[in-house]
């Protein structure tokens, strides 16, 4: 006997025509295509978050190249030489930001090394202020032979001043604390 599948009705289906689906079938390929969708949405609100997360990383980006330009730029005025001149007694702390009222304006008058190490803080401080709004920052020096062993002291002669950057970030809002060292 032949294992080839005559209708009884002498019916036979059509070229190409799908199969009947079978019972508990039903509605099957509706759920799949509203699945489809559903993932196909989440893929496409993902990915239009994409430039909002890039500027959120550019932010922060900017941010931290703008503390360390700060602390490159109060590095530069620690070791002018009147800078250690000026110098108070050791160990020493001073809030710089918020930025505090204008000193002596050295540029129109003579001033000793004192005032132009003074006027070199405030003008970091304003300057600062401007490219990180709602920093706080804080100088600490420090004799090098607070740390150093008394010969190595004796050899150094100068001071260590660490600067505290503590911002917000612009990631995720949490507080950054950034700390640069300079040896003058």
């Amino acid at each position: 006997m032949s294992r080839l599948a005559v209708p009884l009705t002498g019916r036979q289906p059509a070229v190409g025509t799908p199969a009947r689906p079978r019972r508990g079938a039903r509605g099957s390929g509706l759920v799949d295509a509203l699945l489809g969708c559903l993932v196909l949405g989440l893929a496409v609100l993902a990915w239009l978050r994409l430039p909002a997360l890039g500027e959120r990383q550019l932010a922060a980006a900017r941010q931290l190249q703008a503390a360390a330009s700060a602390a490159a730029n109060l590095a530069e005025a620690l070791h002018a030489p009147y800078a250690a001149a000026a110098a108070p007694r050791l160990p020493w702390r001073r809030s710089l930001l918020p930025a505090a009222g204008r000193r002596a304006d050295c540029r129109r008058h003579d001033c000793s090394a004192a005032q132009m190490a003074e006027q070199d803080l405030s003008d970091w401080a304003e300057l600062s202020a401007r490219s990180l709004p709602n920093a706080r920052a804080e100088l600490r020096c420090r004799g090098a032979s607070d740390r150093l062993g008394a010969t190595e002291a004796a050899a150094d002669g100068g001071a260590v001043c660490t600067l505290c950057l503590r911002l917000a970030s612009a990631l995720d809002g949490r507080e950054m604390v950034l700390r640069w060292t300079v040896r003058r």
